[in-house]
């Protein structure tokens, strides 16, 4: 998820001056905050990959337990704006403690679930304790000095970053789509160990690691939004490939090329939004784009697990049925084709 964003120079167009030195403490803080969001994003994956072992152990079809996946995000959407407020009466170092700890009991409670509704419900809390570690303090306190109580409306009559914002969110939309139905393919239709389907998802997670990383560079030489849309278009050809080969030798590479277009499509948003809103209104559009794009691959993974359901005939069935997933993720290349075509047509002139 995109967590931070450029400021001065490079939201002006500008090539932007050197940077500026950090001191140790700066240093230190940024470390901590990096390693946090590393735990969180790791758990994220971990889990995913494990829970065609976690149906089997409970004996219950992968497909009942989307709610492990979605509760957790709609715990982090829901309460991210509400976490940063609190950062900022008690100090966010801390609620980032606080957050921590209850993170870290929540994954020993999870471990411990007896079954499908104890694991359900303590991922639904273990998100609580995600949402107070990711940073919104910037974002409250940009909304302190402005009359709006949280969202300036006119934010969403700006086209631009509506564009941008829905472009983002069917990314991260995407994202979840495959991170979650190609885990099932992988074990469940293919018959992959967790481990190789692990050794599989490094392709994906390399290639959205690669983008991220060099994200802000390709928007210091090109407009943030135009980088989404060709990241987009690029995962929509990744993901048609994916559901199209049967050999794991060219499978892989495709997920690599999918994680670069997917890294770009939601790296990018929050630069995006900001390239298109004014200075004074950056905190609240940063509030607004990353609530939206947990939230909307929330509901949205929870509504595809029921349409492969549907697709598959029964919930014991979905999982290995191979034509059902295909169509599932070939949805997610049109959402994907749709965001870029959003953002050609509406994003910045």
């Amino acid at each position: 998820m995109p967590l931070g964003h450029p400021q001065g120079a490079l939201l002006a167009g500008k090539v932007p001056g050197p940077p500026p030195e950090f001191s140790r403490s700066e240093r230190l803080v940024i470390a901590a905050c990096a390693i946090s969001m590393l735990i969180v994003q790791m758990d994220w994956f971990a889990l995913n990959l494990a829970l065609p072992a976690i149906a089997r152990q409970f004996r219950v079809p992968p497909t009942d337990l989307q709610w492990v996946i979605s509760g957790y995000m709609l715990s982090i959407g829901a309460l991210m704006v509400t976490a940063g407020r609190l950062a900022d009466i008690f100090g966010r170092r801390r609620i980032i403690v606080i957050g921590l700890a209850i993170f870290g009991i929540l994954s020993a409670v999870c471990g411990a679930a007896p079954n499908e509704v104890w694991l359900i419900a303590a991922r639904v809390v273990h998100g609580i304790g995600a949402a107070l570690i990711f940073p919104l303090a910037g974002f409250v306190r940009i909304e302190g000095r402005v009359r709006a109580p949280l969202v300036n409306l006119a934010l969403f009559r700006n086209r631009p970053f509506v564009a941008v914002v829905v472009a983002g969110s069917l990314s991260n939309v995407v994202f979840c789509f495959v991170a979650v139905f190609s885990a099932l393919y992988l074990q469940s239709a293919r018959g992959l160990s967790p481990f190789r389907c692990g050794l599989v998802f490094l392709a994906l997670s390399a290639g959205a690691g690669f983008a991220s990383y060099f994200s802000g560079r390709l928007a210091e030489r090109f407009p943030a939004d135009r980088l989404m849309a060709f990241g987009m278009l690029l995962s929509a050809v990744g993901i048609w490939g994916l559901t199209s080969v049967e050999s794991l030798w060219t499978y892989t590479p495709l997920f690599l090329v999918t994680g670069v277009g997917l890294g770009l499509g939601w790296a990018l948003a929050n630069v995006a939004t900001q390239a298109v809103v004014p200075l004074a209104a950056v905190g609240a559009a940063s509030g607004v784009t990353l609530t939206s794009l947990v939230m909307l691959a929330a509901v949205s993974v929870a509504i595809a697990a029921s349409v492969l359901e549907l697709l598959a005939g029964s919930p014991q069935a979905a999982a290995s049925d191979k034509h059902a997933l295909d169509l599932v993720l070939r949805s997610g290349a049109v959402l994907a084709l749709a965001g870029a075509a959003g953002l050609l047509l509406f994003g910045r002139r």
